[in-house]
């Protein structure tokens, strides 16, 4: 369903969270979109604004954009 949302209408993805000092921080992606089931529901992000990090798009030990999901029965 997710898939089918993110298609044919652009979204805009947002994440608020609080540091561990106890600070609002944000992180905005202007565009996203996931993959169908055939494609294990590939995420795909753009345009990364905010103060939290763009962690999504470059961590120190992974990229999560272009992942497929993932879970414990499916890999």
């Amino acid at each position: 369903m997710v898939h089918l949302l993110t298609t044919n209408t652009s979204y805009r993805l947002r994440f608020d969270l609080v540091t561990y000092d106890h600070k609002w921080a944000h992180a905005e992606y202007s565009t996203f979109w996931i993959e169908p089931e055939s494609d294990k529901y590939r995420l795909h992000v753009r345009g990364y604004s905010g103060n939290a990090g763009n962690a999504l798009l470059a961590t120190f030990y992974y990229y999560e954009n272009g992942q497929t999901f993932k879970t414990t029965d499916r890999n």
